[in-house]
Parts: C-alpha cells; structure tokens; sequence
C-alpha cells in the first residue's frame, strides 16, 4: 500500500497511533481517500482484524465504495468489517440483538410513505387537531431523535399550543407500528440507542468488539449518533472521525455544528489534524468560496489552497425573470456541449426542488436531456410500492400498511369500505389485521367477501413457506404472476392506458435490480433484500453515466463534483432563505449551503439570479457581496428591446450540414425552431448552428 503519493497532512491522518483523532477536511482535500487509507492502514499494517473495525458515513453507495476500495487496498475481501450508514449498522444491530429488548428480529421498516399513512389513518378518526400528517410525522420524529417516547409525555403538556392533543397521535402511531411489527427509520437509531445500548452487557460486547471506530462526514451527526458513538467508546477511544464544519448543512435533519467544537471537550487527548489542500477546484473557485466562509463566526480556522493554476474567472449573470435564466443556463450549456463538454459532467444546483421546473420546461422545449436527482425515487412509484407490499407481507403478515395496499389490489372485490371495516374490527380486537383475518370467523362479511379474503390469506400463506427456500428473484416472479399483478397491468396496456407501459417498463427494472442484487449476495433470503432497499438513498441510485445534465438541490450535491457548476437563484430570500432571515445561526448555515454549492465546482462556476421569481422582486443575494470582485466577471441583465414584428429568420430556408434543406418555423430568443425536408423538428442554437443561406 503506497502513502508516498498522500501530502504529509493526509499522511499523518492515515498512520496516526492509538487514541482520539479529529480530522478537519476542507471541501476537496480528499478525506474520503483517506478514510479508505486508514481501514487499509489499520488492517494491513497493524494487524487489526477486519470484524474488529467499525466505520460510518451517511450514504450506503458512500459506503460500498469505500469498501471495495478497501479491498483493493489489502487484497482480500475484508468480509466481516461493519461499514455502512449509522441506520443500517443499528438495523444490524437489532436485527442481531433485538430480541434481548422484545423487538421481533422480522420486523419490517416503514419508510415516509408508510409512516404518512399510518397517520392520515388515525386523523381519519380525529379532527381534534388542524395539523397536516407531515407536520405531525415531523414532530414525532424531533421527539424520538431527542429519544422521547409518548409514554414519557403527559397527555395534558401543552405541545404545539395544541394542550396536548398532539401527544394521543403520537401514542396511537407508535402503538400502530408495534401492532404491525415495524420500525420507522428514526427508530433504528432511537431503539438501539436507548434501549439496545442501555443494556449494558450489549454495550460492553460491542464496544469490546470495536477496537476502532470511524466516522465520515462527522460534521452531519446530530445529537442520537453522537450519542451512539459516545456509548461505543466508552472503554476504548479509538475514534477517527473526518468532517468540516463548513459543510454542516442539514440543520433541519438535526445536524448540530457544536458536535465538532465537542471533541475536544469529550474526548480531551484528542489530535487534531487539518487538511487544507485542495484538489478539486482551481484558484479563482477555491479563493471565492474561501472569502464567502471567512464571513461565518462559528468555525475552526483553515486556510484552504491549491497548486492547481487560476482557471478562468466565475461569472455571474443576471436575468429579468426564471424563464429567462433557464434559457440563458440553456445556451450556455449549448454552448459547452459544442466545445467538448459532457453532459454529465455539469450539474445545475439551486435551493429548493420547485426551481427546477423552468428548466424542465426550457429542457424540453430545446431538446437538452436531464436528470433530476432527487426527484420520484424509484422505489416510491406505485407498482413498486405494490410489489414490495406483497413481499413485505411474506417476512412479517403483521404489516397493516402493506395488508390494507394490496388486499384488493389487483381488485379482488373488497371494498375501501370492507378494508376499513377489517382494520377497525382488527384494532378493536388489539390484533394485526392478518392475525384477524386468520383467526376469525368473517361472520360480518358476505360470501364473495369471505372466498376473496381466504383466497387472498392462502396466497400469502403459501408464499410465506415458500420464502424460507426460494430466492428473493423466484419470490417476486412468483407474485407477478400468482396475485395477477403483472397481467392487470398488461390488459390495462391493451386497453391503451397509457400509464401501463410505463409501469410494466418499471416492473421489468425492477426484477434487473433483484437480479442484480441476488448475484451479487447468492446467499442472501428476502429479508436481507428488503433491508437493503429500505435504507436506499436518492445519491444511492443517482448513475452519473448517463449523458443527462444533472439538475439537483444543493443539499443533494453534497460530496459530488462536477467540471461544470450552475448555481440558480442566487437571491434574496432564496440563498439565503427566507426563514432564515433574523437568525444569525439559520444565516451562517445558509452560508454554508452555498460554500457547499460553490465548492462543488472544479473548473468552471457560473452564478446566476433573476431580478423576479414569479411576481416577486428579489434581486442578488447579500452573500455577493462578501465575494472578491477579483475572481467574478459580471455580465449585467440587460432589458430587451420589444418585439413589435415577427422575427426576420420565420420562413426562411437554409442549408444545415447534416440534416440538409431546413425551414426556420419559430424562434425565441437566440433558440430557432428547424423543419426538415421529413416533417420532422430540431432546435438549434442560432449562433453555433451548421447553416448556410439558400
């Protein structure tokens, strides 16, 4: 393993002693690679067994990377080192040691979704409180991060201004989650650290295990990890954790900056060791976004430089409205597409998701191909959910939410009315609605009812059995074709639903990423694939391969890099954000946001803001001006004259290089609407285009 190649910075962080170890890593300067070092260092040179390292970061595809190149490193599989999320090293955990606090080791996991339903159904039953679902599931989830169960609330503690009302459907979702076997994902963490770790044979076990524990991103920790961590290193602390307080940017998540400041305070011997070099961006990039942070009280001092040269200067443009910014950032991507640049390799970053939608429209309209990270997720479209209800109910028929999805899906002549019926009789009787269906006599229930429902328990009985020897594939082709979900689909597609095609397309990918999944671990069951895929991410499925412009918010982009880097919106009341106007704490984290944003550049950076948003004056965000005038050049919005007559290329002909005799039919702005001699259409930019006058 050669350390020669590392600076001596990155050097001493790989091969540092025994013992606490903070590691401050400005954007770019290449902590990943030393984290990946450091597990190789550790078992390579000195002798730690792999089953004796635990290392965390924040994204599973962070973490199988990091492992491979592990392997790569010491030149065997390092099989039994626990690395991954901190929510699936504690689903682990409890999968492993649940049983010693009363979990069910089947338990299954209730994403948003899941949890959004478990509470829009008990609303059904209680308009007592003007407070949306998500409103009140981010409430809960608050509560558990602070490891506050409803059984230490008192129904009457003024909660909200709601007196406590809030408190009774905080106690019925966790009551709903119980009955059903599962866990939602603030549980992984809340379960395993104030119940698992608080016993304490468990703790010392594995805290015995882990000689050494690693952090990436230590920066995104928020109060329950730092507790985890602090619970594992009790006995020894060996703790090696890489993070920027620059970088802490996920506040609403529960991301606290002190973390940092709070090594030194809990774990006094800690080393303490920078890394400033930077390698991604050039000059002009990196001494921007130095001089944007430099603003920000609450940091630890780093000066960040490069060898790399100046590059060109950011340039910041200025547009009247959005539409007009997305057809600038259009022409200019164009533009660089003409001179050598990939798609891929450029990425359109802004605040919030609704930004995206000009773009969309210019896109579309232009013909640029894109893709949204962060958008639909996969694993949220309905036919998928459909599905993975089906298999959820194989490992755990306790799983109300997956039960009430499917029972009458495809239709099998049970009503919404009859389902609600099932799940108010299941409640009463304090059962999981499975359970009820099983061992009642249906007497409420009409004979086509009653031959659906046992038709529909015997399917999933039989799959039940099935599920301890078939693979997760031969499991899933066995439900697409017993339960008559993939035929419903194909005779909707017959009767030209236009939406079947769409959703058989996404079945057939969805059978290629069990497959996938299946070769890559032959020895895993179903519960073990349904794990795996409950704790994806948006960035865990992102395949920056594709030749698509990457349009993203800035939060997701955290830890990517791109040649290219658009920065939309930089405005008042967008960067920063509105709700963070009279708080100087909210104010440094949205400074961070766009240091974040502006660091993820390596050689080109184009700011841009618009003197509108809809009806709305904004104008250029206050953090312009904390950048140094030395590395910008600015091309001012200038306001166009008014079109009074029909622009002088509309109609005419003209010969193109590749496609032959063209008739412009449309332009706007400098995009021109082409008619080929086929009938068919192409946009073109007017300046760049192949075209020579007939």
């Amino acid at each position: 393993m050669d350390l020669e190649q590392l600076n001596p910075q990155q050097k001493a962080a790989v091969k540092v002693g025994s013992g606490p170890t903070l590691v401050l890593a400005g954007a770019g300067s290449g902590k990943t690679r030393v984290l990946t070092l450091r597990i190789a260092y550790l078992i390579k040179h000195q002798n730690i067994p792999p089953r004796s390292i635990l290392a965390m970061t924040f994204t599973n595809k962070a973490a199988g990377e990091i492992k491979k190149r592990v392997e790569n490193l010491i030149g065997f599989n390092p099989g039994a080192l626990w690395m991954g999320t901190f929510h699936s090293v504690c689903l682990r955990m409890l999968r492993i040691y649940g049983d010693q606090i009363g979990l069910d080791r089947n338990f299954v996991i209730y994403d948003e979704k899941d949890s959004l339903g478990v509470i829009k159904k008990i609303l059904k039953n209680d308009q007592s409180i003007n407070l949306t679902p998500r409103e009140i599931r981010k409430y809960i989830s608050r509560k558990k991060r602070l490891g506050i169960f409803p059984d230490q609330l008192e129904d009457s503690e003024p909660e909200w201004g709601y007196q406590g009302k809030i408190i009774p459907i905080y106690r019925k979702y966790q009551q709903n989650l119980q009955l059903s076997n599962a866990l939602d994902f603030d549980d992984l963490l809340v379960y395993t650290v104030e119940q698992l770790l608080a016993e304490e044979t468990v703790r010392s076990m594995l805290d015995r295990r882990f000689q050494y524990i690693l952090i990436d991103e230590y920066q995104d920790i928020n109060d329950i990890q730092y507790k985890f961590i602090k619970k594992l290193s009790q006995d020894k602390n060996n703790l090696f954790v890489v993070g920027d307080e620059d970088q802490t940017i996920y506040g609403f998540r529960g991301s606290n900056v002190y973390h940092i400041f709070k090594m030194e305070e809990d774990f006094p011997q800690v080393k303490i060791i920078k890394l400033e070099q930077n390698y991604r961006s050039t000059g002009n990039i990196l001494k921007l976004a130095s001089m944007l942070i430099s603003n920000n009280h609450l940091r630890k001092e780093k000066i960040l430089w490069t060898d790399r040269d100046w590059g060109e200067p950011v340039r910041l443009i200025s547009s009247e409205k959005e539409r007009d910014e997305a057809y600038r950032i259009a022409s200019e991507i164009l533009e660089l597409k003409n001179q050598g640049y990939n798609l891929e390799n450029m990425a359109i970053l802004y605040r919030t998701n609704a930004q995206s939608r000009p773009f969309e429209e210019v896109f579309l309209k232009i013909g640029i191909p894109y893709v949204i990270v962060g958008g639909l997720k996969f694993f949220e479209r309905k036919e998928i959910k459909d599905i993975l209800a089906y298999l959820k109910l194989m490992v755990n028929p306790q799983d109300s939410e997956s039960l009430a999805r499917i029972i009458n899906f495809p239709p099998r002549g049970i009503s919404s009315a009859t389902l609600q019926k099932i799940l108010s009789s299941a409640a009463f009787h304090n059962l999981a609605p499975f359970q009820y269906l099983s061992e009642l006599t249906l007497a409420e229930f009409t004979s086509r009812q009653i031959n659906s429902i046992h038709q529909f328990l015997e399917f999933i009985s039989l799959l039940r059995e099935k599920s301890q020897n078939y693979t997760p594939l031969a499991l899933l082709e066995e439900v697409l074709e017993k339960s008559g979900y993939l035929n419903y689909w194909k005779n909707r597609e017959k009767m030209n639903d236009y939406s079947a095609q769409d959703r058989l397309e996404n079945i057939e990918e969805f059978k290629r990423s069990v497959e996938e999944y299946q070769q890559q671990n032959p020895d895993h069951l179903l519960l073990d694939y349904l794990q795996n895929i409950s704790l994806l991410s948006d960035i865990d499925t992102w395949d920056q391969q594709q030749s698509k412009i990457n349009l993203m918010t800035i939060h997701s982009a955290k830890g990517l890099e791109f040649d290219v880097v658009f920065i939309s919106g930089v405005e008042n009341e967008i960067i920063p954000h509105i709700r963070s106007m009279g708080s100087d704490a909210d104010l440094e984290e949205e400074r961070r946001l766009f240091y974040v944003a502006i660091t993820r550049a390596k050689s080109k950076l184009l700011l841009s803001y618009s003197q509108y948003r809809g009806n709305r004056l904004t104008g250029p965000s206050e953090f312009l001006s904390e950048l140094p005038e030395s590395c910008i050049t600015t091309d001012q919005f200038q306001q166009p004259e008014p079109v009074t007559q029909q622009d002088p290329l509309i109609g005419k002909w003209f010969k193109h290089k590749v496609w032959g005799k063209v008739q412009v039919v449309d332009v706007d702005k400098d995009i021109a609407l082409l008619k080929l001699a086929d009938g068919t259409h192409k946009y073109v930019k007017i300046e760049i285009a192949p075209l020579e006058t007939i």
